[in-house]
């Protein structure tokens, strides 16, 4: 049985440990229009490769077909394969094998650089009059005698790309075969003369197949059409038995299979079972001959009959000019000799593969006298190292030298001198002594330093069995291309081994340990996830800089001390959040620089030491900074350009400087910012252009303030410095800075310094700072009463009162001394009192404030504190809307069954965002991608939806770190957004039909105004489960479209589990911190849960087994390796899914499990054939043909997670305050 695993969601070749081909390809575009996107592809057919030099598939001159479709809807419809006026139009490509492209015949682009497309290939290039129904036949002559090959021509291969946003990347499209292979080996049996068997003429035809197919282009499927040919299939005679393509389809019990032809006389092969050739698959028939010996007629003997999975061809696409040479060297260092006895030219020798025994001089032989070699292959051989045992000092024709000899060290001079003057006839010797050669042995299974540097003919590269060390600059300089296959046994990458290599994608061993400096610096076509093994202890700088076209998520191994200079700079395609490790103590200068998708959260260690210059300049991250206490410098420009909502300095900070341009740039710092004490210097320009920062607070400790250091925050309406001595102010330190709009607060004594000093005596109003504040400065509130109870800070023994109120507001008490708490309440607004007011909402491009125009009522509520002139406001907002608190809207009740309860709520959203409309169309769109999606979509009316009115204190989400108060209580922390589960299930019962009863059967989602973070689902053992949706607005599929089909509609309602990959491990021996592992998986599957994914690898007790090898399903549902986090140990049934990376697709067992539980919780009872009959397969057709798995000693995936993070097990059941039914 085929195990398959998991690739990346770029589509990257795997192929036996070693580096094969996945062509990148620029497709030249003649008079390209402005603004036009061309599209560029590259391509490679999966299949399993045994001795081809390249996996890629394709040779010289072959032509591939291409259509693309467009999205619509702004991308949120495919679009339908028609059989013209797509967006492309069986567009022809040629493939150039000496420059590995692919040339379109003509232009063919985008539609523009907003619309996504689908893309359709397949080979070989023809005019299909319907893309539907393309009519196909395999040759009846595929022996290969023709002019025109059959066989090859009639290896149909068809491959899918979906939705691709606009791009001048190369697009990955990887082939398939879509018909069926026959394989009929004959083996010599008994009753043969020596040598008799090997000079037979033999040759076999396939029978009773009909050669003609319907294919649709749309999904690559081919249904055989008209009557099986009398005249049967001439297959072809190749090095690993006779092959012919026949088209995908059943041969009744009885009925002639093969007519077997051996020295003029004709058997016929049948069996008693149906046969049924696979489309994809290969079936492979060995039979013995045996000759009677009183007759001498052959009879035939049926020795196994294997369904396996399709293995290249030698005798198609080129094979058969691609094999290798090969030589086997019985000692080491003997391969230019071994070449020379065989009378080879080692020149001329293109591909070689070597077997036996190799030392450090046949590498340097092959990279410096085998000028052409393309391709080397050491599977088989063994790396004894420096071979040389001893080594002859002396002169030879006046010149000293040390001769270095593979034999045993002689037993005297006499010996010695006999073995140089055999090397060295007619020279003149002079013999000076010998001595053993002490690095004897060194380099043993290492691929040594230098070993083919420079080497620009070599591509492709297959590794020893047993590799310990890859030496320094091993591969620089060559064109090593295709996926790149580390063996399991490496412990160490030195220095530059694949700098500026072309290599397309990447699998490091599991027990890796060091990783050089520049390994992969450079490899400007390495694409796909990143995926580092906890093994690692060590990584150089520049290891991976400029490695563009990685993508996804990175995670970090635990066991690294320092991410070093330029490490990850400029890999443009890393997205989502970072966690830095808690062992690292340095990050040095650019090592995330340039890196603008990293867009989620960036998580610092807290014993982390030392941040140099630069380390993530220009990235993306958002969300709130901690800043951790054992930092002492935050260096130059270490924060510049990043998206930054908040920064935060742990407590006991150590901080002491604040170097130049360190936050500069962020231009959505919202939130106020109090810098540690014992920080001295802030540097020039530290906080520039941070547009939005609207508060700052300056310790006691600062002494000076740089150049600039707050220039352009024109947004900045509050400066408290609690320095006794003013700190020097450097030029320009608050340019930009509305200094009449507001009071400079600083120590009572300190006034007048203030006043005359440089760069403060700007302000014009400086006065004293005292603690005294309320608690929030802005209440927000609907039409109905609204009252909080909130905390005047003032300070001991002071007298305090109210100074101003609008008329709708009271204060209670109004006056006191000293810390005080007030209950604020607004009072109902009623149709008469509604008016307008102002509410500030940023900054302008010129600096000035902008404004928004509301319907309600605002005013402030204003606290002095007496006798001191010292006040502090709290802003009061009531807006205007039909919502309110606690109201249950009905979306919709179910026509269907009993009623599955879905209850949709908000948190996070304040008065205004309600007020805005910003909560209702923020949950309509959730319940739009809820029922966007199979099989949701065709089950809709088995559902009760409902969505409850929160109202929320503040409007966005708070943190650890930064308080912001919410209804449900959600706020960010390291574990993932955290609600009040007992408040959200008690809003959630305010629906008519959701009571505790029902609760473990109901699904409450709960939308959260962020778009910072990450979704979670939270699952107690009864059923019960609330699913956490922030509003990402990242790119598909980590969009929020995709964040609730994962989290509601996946983890929440069918408790499927993560397919999603992080390590490239086995999960049962797995030692990572951040993720669970085999007792976890078993636990939610003793709960019922988790039915996408086994722990078997048997694929007839799996939970999809019925699926396999159903007509209906057969082409989507096999075994695939890989998910829980983990490449190894664990199963699934297709190669990606929803749980995977958020595309809009649900595997089949996946959506058999959600219709299971449709039924089930509407009282109605499940049929499977009922589910066939209605089950929606068109995606999962497209997901097979896109992701085409292939065999490999380890395989890594796409994580595809982004910043999402597992569920989390709550408990038996949910803790209630109470019932409401």
């Amino acid at each position: 049985m085929k195990r398959f695993f998991y690739l990346s969601a770029c589509m990257m070749v795997v192929a036996l440990c070693g580096c094969t081909q996945d062509v990148e390809v620029i497709v030249p575009q003649p008079s390209v229009p402005d603004g036009a996107i061309a599209i560029n592809i590259n391509g490679s057919i999966s299949q399993e490769y045994t001795t081809r030099v390249d996996d890629g598939g394709f040779c010289d001159g072959d032509q591939i077909g291409l259509y693309g479709v467009n999205y619509i809807d702004k991308n949120a419809t495919q679009g339908v394969l028609i059989d013209s006026g797509n967006q492309v139009d069986n567009a022809r490509y040629t493939y150039d094998e000496k420059s590995m492209t692919w040339t379109s015949s003509g232009s063919v682009y985008y539609k523009d650089a907003e619309t996504n497309i689908d893309l359709y290939a397949y080979y070989p290039y023809s005019n299909p009059q319907s893309v539907g129904a393309y009519q196909f036949e395999v040759a009846q002559d595929q022996s290969g005698a023709n002019a025109v090959d059959g066989y090859g021509q009639s290896d149909f291969l068809w491959a899918y790309a979906e939705n691709v946003a606009p791009s001048s990347n190369a697009i990955k499209l990887r082939f398939s075969h879509r018909l069926s292979c026959v394989n009929v080996v004959l083996n010599e049996g008994s009753g043969f003369d020596a040598g008799e068997w090997d000079a037979l003429d033999k040759g076999v035809l396939v029978m009773s197949t009909a050669r003609t197919a319907d294919i649709d282009l749309s999904t690559g499927v081919a249904t055989a059409t008209g009557e099986a040919a009398l005249e049967g299939i001439v297959m072809k005679d190749g090095a690993e038995g006779f092959r012919a393509i026949v088209v995908p389809q059943s041969v009744d019990a009885g009925k002639a299979l093969l007519d077997i032809t051996v020295d003029g006389i004709t058997r016929r092969f049948k069996t008693d079972v149906a046969t049924n050739y696979e489309a994809g698959k290969q079936t492979k028939y060995t039979l013995k001959v045996n000759k009677k010996s009183h007759s001498g007629e052959f009879e035939l003997e049926l020795a196994a009959t294997e369904i396996i999975d399709w293995v290249a061809d030698l005798d198609t696409h080129g094979g058969e000019a691609r094999q290798y040479y090969v030589a086997h060297c019985e000692e080491p260092g003997t391969l230019e000799a071994t070449i020379k006895a065989a009378g080879k030219d080692a020149a001329k020798i293109k591909n070689l593969k070597v077997s036996g025994k190799i030392a450090l001089s046949d590498f340097y032989f092959m990279r410096d006298q085998m000028t052409i070699l393309s391709a080397i292959n050491l599977k088989e051989c063994e790396n004894v190292g420096d071979n040389r045992k001893w080594y002859w000092y002396g002169t030879i024709d006046g010149v000293y030298q040390n001769i270095y000899f593979a034999t045993d060290m002689p037993a005297s001079w006499e010996e010695a001198m006999r073995e140089v003057e055999e090397r060295f006839p007619n020279s003149e010797i002079s013999h000076t002594g010998m001595n053993t050669n002490s690095h004897y042995g060194l380099g043993a299974n290492e691929i040594p330093n230098d070993a083919f540097t420079g080497k620009s003919s070599l591509v492709y590269f297959v590794f020893p069995e047993y590799v310990t060390k890859i030496g320094n600059y091993a591969f620089s300089g060559t064109l090593l291309s295709g996926a790149l296959i580390i063996p399991d046994d490496v412990v160490e990458i030195r220095v530059g081994a694949f700098l500026s290599t072309n290599i397309t994608s990447l699998q490091l061993p599991h027990n890796l340990k060091v990783l050089g400096g520049s390994v992969f610096s450079g490899c400007k076509s390495l694409s796909g996830e990143l995926y580092l093994p906890e093994s690692l202890e060590s990584i150089g700088d520049y290891c991976f800089s400029g490695c563009s076209m990685l993508s996804g998520s990175l995670v970090l191994p635990h066991k690294l001390t320092e991410i070093p200079s330029s490490c990850f700079t400029s890999c443009h395609g890393l997205s989502g959040s970072l966690t830095i490790p808690e062992n690292i103590k340095t990050i040095g200068s650019n090592a995330f620089g340039g890196c603008g998708n990293l867009n989620g959260t960036l998580t610092l260690p807290e014993g982390l030491q030392k941040i140099e210059s630069y380390p993530f300049s220009g990235t993306s991250f958002q969300g709130e900074l901690v800043i951790p206490a054992s930092l002492k410098i935050i260096s130059e420009a270490a924060f510049s350009g990043c998206d930054f909502s908040s920064i935060t300095f742990a407590e006991n900070s150590e901080l002491i400087s604040i170097d130049e341009g360190a936050f500069s740039v962020n231009g959505r710092l919202s939130e106020a910012i109090v810098l540690p004490e014992g920080l001295m210097t802030i540097g020039t320009g530290a906080f520039q252009s941070c547009s939005n920062l609207p508060e700052i607070t300056i310790p006691k400790s600062v002494t000076t303030i740089g150049n600039n250091a707050f220039q352009y925050c024109y947004y900045l309406s509050k400066i408290t410095c609690e320095a006794t001595t003013p700190p020097v102010c450097g030029s320009g330190a608050f340019d930009g800075v509305a200094k009449d709009n507001f009071t400079l607060e600083v120590p009572e004594q300190s006034v007048v310094k203030y006043q005359t000093a440089a760069g403060w005596s700007d302000f014009r109003r400086i006065a004293a700072h005292y603690d005294f504040s309320i608690s929030r400065s802005l209440m927000r509130a609907l039409n109905s009463e609204c009252s909080r109870e909130l905390l005047l800070r003032v300070p001991a023994g002071q007298a305090w009162s109210v100074e101003s109120c609008p008329e709708w507001v009271t204060v209670t008490p109004s006056e006191g001394v000293g810390k005080t708490d007030v209950v604020v309440t607004i009072s109902s607004m009623e149709d008469a009192e509604v008016g307008t007011f102002e509410t500030a909402i940023g900054t302008q491009s010129n600096g000035s404030v902008k404004y928004e125009t509301n319907s309600g009522r605002g005013g402030e509520v204003v606290f002095l504190l007496n006798d001191k002139d010292y006040r502090s406001t709290l802003k009061v907002e009531q807006y205007d809307c039909d919502n309110y608190d606690g109201e249950v809207i009905v979306n919709q009740t179910a026509t269907q069954g009993d009623g599955v309860n879905i209850v949709f709520m908000g948190d996070c959203f304040d008065a205004r965002d309600i007020a805005h409309g910003s909560y209702l169309a923020g949950i309509n769109e959730a319940i739009d991608h809820y029922f966007a999606i199979e099989p949701y979509k065709t089950y809709r009316d088995y559902f009760n939806v409902y969505t409850i009115v929160g109202v929320s204190p503040d409007s966005g989400m708070g943190t650890v770190n930064t308080i912001k108060d919410a209804k449900f209580g959600s706020q960010y922390s390291l574990a993932g957004i955290s609600p009040d589960t007992q408040t959200t299930f008690e809003y959630a019962m305010l629906a008519e039909t959701v009571n505790e009863g029902n609760l473990n059967e109901s699904l409450v989602v709960m939308i959260e105004n962020t778009t910072d973070y990450g979704g979670i689902c939270y699952m107690w053992g009864d059923g019960s489960a609330i699913a956490i949706c922030p509003m990402s607005a990242d790119a598909y599929p980590f969009d929020f479209r995709g964040i609730v089909q994962h989290e509601a509609g996946g983890h929440g309602f069918a408790k499927l589990a993560d397919e999603y990959i992080y390590h490239n491990a086995f999960i049962q021996t797995c030692t990572c911190l951040c993720c669970e592992h085999l007792d976890g998986f078993r636990g939610g599957k003793a709960l019922g849960w988790y039915r996408n994914l086994s722990e078997s690898g048997d694929m007839k007790i799996v939970e999809w087994a019925h699926l396999i090898y159903h007509p209906d399903y057969s082409n989507i549902v096999d075994m695939y390796e890989g998910g829980y986090f983990h490449t190894r140990g664990i199963y699934r049934s297709e190669a990606t899914s929803c749980m995977n990376n958020n595309i809009p697709y649900y595997s089949a067992i996946s959506r058999q499990e959600m219709v299971e539980r449709i039924m089930r919780y509407g009282g109605l009872e499940f049929d499977i054939n009922d589910f066939y009959a209605r089950d929606v397969r068109d995606a999962s057709n497209n997901t097979r043909a896109a992701f085409n798995p292939v065999e490999s000693s380890l395989v890594v995936s796409n994580s595809g997670a982004g910043k999402q993070m597992p569920p989390k097990y709550m408990g038996d059941k949910p803790q209630l305050k109470k019932s409401n039914k």
